[in-house]
């Protein structure tokens, strides 16, 4: 705009010294005043687009809380000039970080979002609809579906986070285990160690074909996913530009069920159920092993006394059975 600018004051200038020195009216002079007054027109239209364009960025910026205006100056600029379609990507289950500034994450459609087959995600319209955006809820069926992407209205944006229909791990090998510490029923304290778990979003088991299944690996409901999104806990933040912090990771909500769930189940029971009972079998087993003992410990003083002493050596070999505490007595005789 500074250089339209200069050359139509430069243009403006040379035109009034033709006209001063009294230079005839031609068509030839036709020629300077047409170019000096689209040059004008030009630039008068243009301070105003490109005002108005600063303008509404700005507003646009505010409503929105952007930190960057140039997010909205960008969302402008394509629905004005129609610079092209805005697209976003999702997959694994989550957003790329070139993404984060795209207008349809900070702002929302109009755009076009390409889902992988892993991943859902909820995007919300602006009279509050949920609309639930994923390979096995696309328009219609096959490769086709997945190679145009799902057209988003004008203003609908993403609801985070976004939901990775793959299996999810509590311990090896997505992490460390959970240590869960509650009280029995008595009041007696108790830990759990080591819990590993595996879940994941309700798959839908209709019946379909092989074909459809292969296609659409990991089938869900569109209600699990909104449950996930609109049921999950946000912290409310005491201080700080906003009043509330930003959601979660989903899985953070099933890690809290099965915490809570032991707790349940440790508060159902005494103590006494978890310790472990001594009954006939465990008897028998600890008098076994108290015998194989005493048969190997006699064997080897047998054999170093033999060869010390110089006399044949004479190993009493018994055999590992239940005996009473008289047969031991008399081995040890």
């Amino acid at each position: 705009m500074l250089v339209l600018a200069v050359l139509a004051f430069g243009a403006q200038i040379l035109l009034q010294l033709r006209l001063a020195v009294g230079a005839e009216t031609g068509p030839g002079n036709l020629l300077p005043v047409s170019f000096v007054t689209g040059l004008r027109t030009i630039l008068i239209i243009g301070i105003a687009a490109s005002m108005g364009w600063h303008n509404a960025g700005r507003f646009l910026a505010d409503v929105f809380e952007l930190r960057d205006p140039r997010i909205a100056w960008r969302f402008i600029s394509r629905l004005a000039m129609g610079a092209g379609e805005e697209v976003l990507y999702l997959r694994q289950g989550r957003i790329s970080e070139a993404d984060r500034n795209s207008p349809i994450i900070q702002i929302g459609g109009p755009g076009r979002v390409f889902v992988d087959y892993d991943t859902a995600a909820l995007f919300e319209r602006p009279d509050g609809m949920p609309h639930v955006v994923g390979a096995a809820h696309s328009s219609d069926h096959g490769r086709t579906a997945a190679a145009a992407g799902t057209e988003l209205e004008g203003f609908e944006r993403l609801r985070e986070p976004v939901i990775s229909l793959r299996d999810q791990y509590i311990g090896n090998p997505a992490g460390e285990p959970l240590t869960v510490i509650g009280r029995s029923l008595d009041g007696m304290p108790i830990s759990v160690t080591d819990v590993r778990g595996v879940f994941s979003i309700r798959r839908e088991t209709g019946r379909s074909e092989h074909a459809s299944r292969v296609q659409q690996p990991f089938p869900f409901r569109s209600r699990d996913i909104e449950s996930l999104i609109y049921a999950q806990t946000v912290p409310v933040l005491a201080a700080g530009e906003h009043a509330s912090g930003l959601p979660g990771d989903w899985t953070e909500a099933m890690h809290t069920l099965i915490r809570e769930s032991l707790r349940e189940f440790m508060s159902q029971n005494r103590l006494t159920e978890y310790l472990a009972g001594v009954g006939t079998h465990e008897t028998e087993r600890s008098e076994f092993r108290a015998d194989t003992i005493l048969s190997r410990t006699l064997q080897v003083s047998s054999d170093v006394t033999g060869t010390t002493g110089g006399s044949m050596a004479c190993s009493t070999e018994v055999p590992p059975t239940n005996r009473t505490q008289q047969q031991v007595q008399e081995i040890r005789e």
